[in-house]
């Protein structure tokens, strides 16, 4: 395929959004538009929509490309959106990245096919399919605990194609992310790394990655660009401050089932989530207020000190 596509590293923070949906369990268009305009004026280097903190999985290929317009619209090119195309079959993941391409988005997020488990020689077969049926940038996006993992020798073939420009690496295990890193500055050193695990972020920074697609990003975006800022300004024992201040907040967010507990804490900040799209164990009021009140107190001792933030776009390995 021939196209005029434009060459495209992604680096700094990306918020991984959360969805608001109404009662009846449509998307909360309006809600999510505020969602936009808030990260929009946050100082990070863009939005990544229709992925795990999106809820994608739970979502038909046609509510998810509804979510690609409203966010891509929203940002009108003030900040780059790059959504998850992420389906359990080729034909799924072209319909999201066709819909991507009519709005203009540098970028897509593809996950290996979920569900069956599939080798790496299969993995690696799926990736080669969609490259060769588009001409998008391709983000890898290796999230073991929900899908077939990326395995090294298949990291190292990917890369070589020129679509492929970055990969998102929610694994959490930083000896996997730091091998990514060699490989990458061995065979192309303009390749992204980026973490998808708020708890490592600063270790991830250290070690080489060039950005994040993180939950908090689209939470409390103040925090991760002041890591950022600290991290690029060598203060490093402010970085480390700062990664340490928020692990309570994600133990607390993470006690109750993924995505759940974030938007407990979006709520938190002011924005309303509204209807969940999976079922929950049922908690007890005085439960349930506990926990909105510990979370209320760690958002408020976070964001106690928090300064304006400003553009924060990553720099070189």
């Amino acid at each position: 395929m021939t196209s005029d596509r434009k060459r495209f590293r992604p680096l700094g923070p990306y918020a991984a959004i959360l969805i608001p949906f109404e009662q009846d369990g449509r998307l909360d268009v309006d809600g999510l538009k505020k969602q936009i305009d808030f990260l929009v004026d946050s100082g990070i280097s863009g939005i990544f929509p229709c992925g795990t903190s999106g809820e994608f999985v739970n979502l038909s290929i046609v509510e998810n490309c509804e979510i690609m317009d409203v966010v891509s619209q929203g940002a009108s090119g003030r900040m780059d959106v790059l959504p998850g195309a992420c389906a359990s079959s080729i034909d799924g993941t072209l319909r999201l990245i066709k819909n991507a391409e009519k709005n203009n988005c540098p970028a897509v997020v593809v996950c290996p096919p979920y569900y069956y488990t599939l080798n790496q020689r299969e993995v690696l077969s799926y990736y080669k399919e969609i490259i060769k049926k588009t001409d998008i940038n391709i983000i890898l996006y290796n999230i073991p605990a929900f899908t077939n993992e990326i395995s090294m020798d298949t990291f190292k073939e990917l890369i070589m194609e020129d679509k492929v420009v970055g990969i998102k690496d929610s694994s959490g295990n930083m000896k996997k992310i730091i091998h990514y890193v060699q490989a990458a500055d061995e065979l192309r050193p303009d390749f992204a790394v980026m973490t998808g695990t708020d708890d490592i972020l600063v270790p991830a920074l250290i070690g080489g990655c060039t950005g994040s697609m993180t939950a908090l990003s689209g939470i409390i975006p103040e925090v991760t660009t002041q890591i950022y800022r600290s991290f690029y300004e060598r203060d490093f024992d402010k970085a480390v401050k700062l990664q340490k201040s928020i692990l309570r907040l994600l133990e607390l967010a993470e006690s109750i089932l993924f995505p759940a507990g974030y938007k407990l804490v979006m709520e938190e900040r002011g924005f309303k989530m509204g209807h969940l799209k999976q079922v929950i164990p049922e908690m007890k009021n005085g439960e349930y207020l506990e926990i909105r009140k510990l979370i209320k107190n760690e958002l408020t001792k976070i964001l106690r000190d928090k300064v304006v933030p400003t553009c924060v776009q990553g720099g070189e390995r």
